[in-house]
């Protein structure tokens, strides 16, 4: 081999050495090296690529873009923002016509079960009547305390006067005779005897149906015993209505001869 075919061999030698160093640089630079510690994931997501209408078709013709068989036209222009209320909260409108108040509900959440049918959906508005207006408060029994007995069925409690209801009792100055003939103060011994029964105690007295403010007209109480069964009972006082209870008290008296019955 002579001087210039070793010189030849030698260049095409230190060119592929040349060669093999540029690609294994390039080998070494597209490949990352094991650190020892786990790469993060990487979510790839595969981007879908855009029909191009000019592409060409297996057969060799050009895709057309497919046109809209007569369809009506939408109107994509921006709606006006509509006021919309919390679903939280529930707006109340007052009802022209006044029979009620009218109530906006807000949407409620589906809680019905999947083997279940689920209920009518409210939808609309709601008109939310009055309810009824409640029972009036009964009135409850007044009590007087540190009472005067005028007569037999008048009691003075401070500024209000209160006549006995139901009862026909004998007036203050009264004189009665009794069967033999002798006269003595009925109306006198009478208040006598309603001073006796009540005395320092503090009298009941149910709400009148009228109350003129200065004398009222009204049952009474004195405890558990009410006055005019007791004036009654005791020949007192006469009853003016037919209520059972004073008649019978009534007729005890008599049988009796007691009061004024005597």
């Amino acid at each position: 081999m002579t001087a210039e075919s070793r010189r030849h061999v030698r260049f095409f030698g230190y060119l592929i050495v040349a060669i093999g160093a540029v690609a294994l640089f390039w080998l070494l630079a597209g490949i990352d090296l094991p650190t020892g510690e786990a790469p993060d994931a990487v979510e790839v997501t595969a981007m879908p690529e855009p029909v191009r209408q000019d592409a060409q078709e297996p057969t060799g013709q050009a895709v057309r873009p497919t046109e809209p068989a007569n369809e009506p036209s939408v109107d994509v222009s921006p709606e006006p923002e509509a006021k919309t209320e919390s679903a939280g909260t529930a707006t109340a409108r007052t009802d022209p016509a006044g029979a009620g108040e009218m109530v906006v509900l807000a949407p409620a959440r589906n809680v019905t079960p999947r083997e279940m049918t689920q209920g009518p959906v409210v939808v609309g508005r709601t008109l939310r009547l009055p309810g009824p207006p409640p029972p009036p408060k009964p009135k409850r029994p007044k009590r007087f305390f540190r009472v005067i007995v005028s007569d037999a069925g008048t009691i003075d409690a401070g500024d209000v006067t209160i006549k006995i209801a139901d009862v026909e009792t004998p007036e203050l100055n009264r004189t009665c005779t009794d069967a033999k003939g002798k006269d003595w103060p009925c109306g006198l011994i009478a208040r006598t005897a309603l001073r006796r029964l009540i005395r320092i105690r503090a009298i009941e007295c149910a709400p009148p149906a009228t109350d003129d403010g200065a004398t009222i007209t009204t049952s009474c109480k004195v405890g558990p015993l009410d006055i005019a069964t007791w004036l009654v009972g005791r020949g007192w006082a006469k009853p003016t209505t037919d209520d059972p209870q004073l008649a019978k008290a009534r007729d005890a008296a008599k049988a009796a001869k007691r009061g004024l019955w005597r």
